[in-house]
């Protein structure tokens, strides 16, 4: 396996991988495809090795989707035909869901790309429907059907309340905290951006930060910054 030979997994983390992301930005719809193939190549073969490598990916397709609206169609087609493709590979979407929007230092992909589908598949103003649109809304329903069928068969699969395996319901519990500790450091970010002291405060009633005599500990300021 190529994984195991560290020349070559360092080469395909580092020059070919960073190559083949900066094509993405190609005019030629060919070499955007066949950029893109390689990655997903890349991905489906190696994806343990490409945690980031696969999010700037997206994060990437996302922005040119977005920008290349009404004036380079083919790069919008083309995209959303990506994100059909991957909508289709099983888990898929509810790994991003766990790897990325319940990861504290990554982006919300799944979260990110609903919201750029949804408004993709609505024309804007006095702009005609197109198939552009309508290949958005089909990427959409496929994202949201692919999360809805996954989560379907882990309810199925959760063992009974007298079982004593309940191994489905403690990931999906620890999900669920990854996921609301990420929103309060979000909006202890926000509020660090704003007024840094409304940002101790909020952190240390959610439990994530000690004061000593109404103030801030200084070296639980420190650990909290060492450590997020």
């Amino acid at each position: 396996s190529l994984d195991r030979i560290p020349g070559v997994t360092a080469l395909l983390q580092k020059d070919i991988s960073f190559a083949l992301l900066y094509l993405l930005h190609a005019q030629q719809p060919a070499v955007l495809a066949l950029a893109i193939r390689v990655l997903l190549n890349l991905f489906s073969s190696f994806r343990p090795l490409f945690k980031l490598h696969l999010e700037a990916f997206l994060v990437t397709l996302t922005k040119l989707a977005t920008d290349c609206q009404g004036n380079h169609q083919k790069h919008t087609d083309l995209i959303l035909q990506t994100i059909i493709e991957l909508c289709k590979i099983k888990s898929f979407t509810v790994e991003l869901y766990a790897n990325y929007d319940c990861d504290a230092y990554c982006s919300d992909i799944v979260s990110n790309l609903s919201e750029f589908l949804y408004k993709a598949a609505f024309p804007r103003g006095e702009v005609p429907l197109t198939g552009t649109h309508i290949l958005a809304l089909e990427a959409l329903l496929m994202l949201l059907s692919s999360l809805s069928k996954s989560v379907s068969e882990a309810e199925t699969a959760v063992p009974s309340i007298s079982s004593p395996n309940h191994s489905n319901q403690s990931e999906a519990q620890k999900l669920r905290r990854s996921k609301q500790r990420k929103r309060v450091l979000q909006q202890a970010a926000d509020k660090f951006n704003k007024v840094p002291a409304e940002c101790w405060q909020f952190l240390e009633k959610q439990g994530l930060m000690t004061s000593v005599n109404g103030k801030p500990d200084p070296k639980a300021i420190a650990a909290f910054f060492r450590t997020t």
